[in-house]
């Protein structure tokens, strides 16, 4: 289980380590991978919870260990991902208001178009 946690905390870490500003589908797809990792190694451990008759045993200190280090990490990296959903949220409406801009003067339409040009006379 210790094996699970340190890689769960290097996944972590390489999310972490991302720059979010700079390439956000990285850091989109290195949480993501982490997450879903999580959540498996969740069901694992709570169908192993289940199947023990003493779930009140003390602890491992070097498990304790991992598991507040894994807490840390998962809180910088939720911490981060709440800046970068803001940073896309404000980019989102930053495009909206180009593209609108945009639309306004491709509608613009000439009022007559000549295609012999002008004549001289």
């Amino acid at each position: 289980m210790l094996k699970q946690i340190e890689k769960l905390i290097t996944m972590a870490e390489t999310a972490v380590s991302c720059r979010e500003d700079e390439d956000i589908e990285a850091f989109v797809m290195a949480t993501e991978t982490y997450l879903n990792s999580l959540e498996m190694w969740q069901a694992e451990v709570k169908t192993q919870a289940l199947g023990k008759s003493d779930p009140e045993k003390e602890a491992d200190p070097e498990l304790r260990e991992a598991l507040n280090t894994l807490g840390a990490v998962h809180q910088k990296l939720m911490q981060k991902a709440d800046v970068a959903r803001d940073n896309v949220g404000s980019q989102m409406g930053d495009m909206h208001k180009k593209a609108q801009g945009l639309k306004r003067y491709i509608d613009i339409l000439p009022s007559r178009i000549s295609v012999s040009g002008k004549r001289k006379g």
